[in-house]
Formats: structure tokens, C-alpha cells, sequence
């Protein structure tokens, strides 16, 4: 299953639904919680662990962040990837 998170801030609910090799794609002003040292840093560590984490470069770019002030691990993706992501997952869930 796809996640697509839009919301910011992003809720521990949303994150505690996400299940091992599902993938997550943070888009719009949900990039803003996957700041390190953000109140989000350690349960993105973790989830990690059991699913990737993507967020969209334009949406980094629009919002002035670089990646370097991301949470470590986190891929950024373009437009395309995210098209592909949803080509490979039958299943999209979008967290508004």
C-alpha cells in the first residue's frame, strides 16, 4: 500500500496505520514534520524499520528546505517517481 501524507502536522495515528513493507510519501506541508529534530525525528527512525519513506523534492524546494535538514534515510523523489510509486502499488490510501 501507497500512503500519501499531506497534512501537516502529521498525527502518530496516521504513522501507527502504516504496516511493514507498505511505502510512505510525505507531500505538500507534511515535508515540514520530517525536519531533524522535528517532535516527529524518532518515530520516523523507526518506521523506517519496517517501510521507505519518500518525500517530494518540489515540495522541499517550494517550502525552502534542503534535504540535509531532513530526518537521515528519508528519498526524495520527482514527479515521475511519484507516478511510479503509484503504478507499483494497487493499493493508495491519502491522508488529507
Amino acid at each position: 500500500m501507497l500512503h500519501i501524507i499531506s497534512q501537516s502536522p502529521v498525527e502518530y495515528s496516521v504513522l501507527d496505520r502504516i504496516d511493514p513493507g507498505d511505502q510512505v510519501l510525505f507531500i505538500e506541508n507534511a515535508v515540514l514534520s520530517l525536519i531533524e529534530g522535528g517532535r516527529l525525528t524518532s518515530n520516523l527512525i523507526q518506521l523506517q524499520k519496517k517501510a521507505p519513506l519518500f518525500i517530494l523534492a518540489p515540495d522541499l524546494e517550494t517550502r525552502g528546505i534542503d534535504k540535509e535538514n531532513l530526518v537521515a534515510g528519508i528519498e526524495s523523489i520527482e514527479y515521475t517517481d511519484f507516478v511510479e510509486l503509484t503504478v507499483q502499488n494497487k493499493v493508495i490510501h491519502s491522508w488529507c
